[in-house]
């Protein structure tokens, strides 16, 4: 199952939520996995990537689901185990 706060699923569910960030000791979702999001009921992974908070661009930023890139590194910071910044690595 993956979860998603409120505030993301209607974003999902019309597709202008295209991509998530997550910061997971080890991947766990697949490409061409379908998984449980409740209560919207199923996302596919398209494709997943490892990257560093460096390489997150602005465009990323509207495709999470947020209105600039300062406002989705504000978000994903706070999540953060152990020092947040431009090395650390995540799952988008």
């Amino acid at each position: 199952m993956l979860l998603f706060q409120k505030r993301f699923l209607s974003g999902i569910v019309s597709g202008d939520i295209t991509v998530t960030f997550r910061q997971w000791p080890k991947l766990r979702v697949k490409p061409g996995g379908r998984y449980r999001a409740h209560p919207i009921g199923v996302v596919e992974v398209t494709d997943v990537a490892r990257v560093r908070v460096k390489d997150i661009s602005a465009a990323d930023a509207p495709r999470a689901g947020f209105e600039s890139l300062d406002e989705l590194l504000d978000y994903l910071e706070p999540a953060a185990k152990g020092a947040f910044g431009p090395d650390t690595e995540l799952y988008r």
